[in-house]
């Protein structure tokens, strides 16, 4: 979805009574390469302003969808629902005291999916869990520990290191 910000942009006054306001309302499709090819991805539900006050534009909005996937850890199918409000300021041309916060609109039209797959893509968690407390698989024999417990050997030993354990157990012993 292209938006047009020439009346923003344009809108010389400096006064929030008279300042223009866009409205956005839209959906958007999920970008396939923005998520886990296994992933079911609702679609993005966007709602905000974007207002010239005193001659700053900001983009306040807030974007919405839920996500359903296989856990990081257990595997296990999990779906949440993800909500993020969010603020840019908008500038149509670069200025000496740009701090990097700055989204740079080109030509007065701002491209909103690119603007939102870029927000939504650093508010996601870079792990997916089922939940906070998920325990995950048993490396040895593959048990899904948050339903039952394994038999297998807890205190894993690096091979590398396992000269050093019978050194100490040797230790005990004496």
């Amino acid at each position: 979805m292209l938006l047009n910000l020439e009346p923003l942009f344009s809108d010389e006054r400096q006064s929030s009574a008279d300042a223009v306001t866009l409205s956005i309302d839209c959906f958007c499709e999920p970008d396939s390469s923005l998520f886990n090819e296994e992933a079911d991805v609702s679609k993005i539900h966007v709602t905000g302003t974007v207002s010239n006050n005193y001659g700053l534009v900001m983009l306040e909005s807030s974007i919405k969808f839920s996500y359903k996937a296989p856990c990081d850890r257990c595997l296990t199918t999990a779906k949440r629902d993800f909500s993020f409000d969010l603020s840019h300021r908008l500038v149509n041309k670069e200025s000496d005291n740009d701090d990097g916060d700055d989204i740079l609109v080109e030509g007065c039209t701002l491209d909103l999916d690119a603007l939102i797959t870029t927000d939504i893509l650093l508010q996601m968690p870079s792990r997916f869990l089922c939940s906070d407390e998920c325990k995950g698989l048993c490396p040895g024999c593959g048990a899904d520990l948050n339903k039952k417990n394994c038999s297998c050997e807890q205190a894993q030993i690096d091979p590398r290191l396992s000269k050093l354990k019978e050194f100490f157990d040797r230790d005990k012993n004496i």
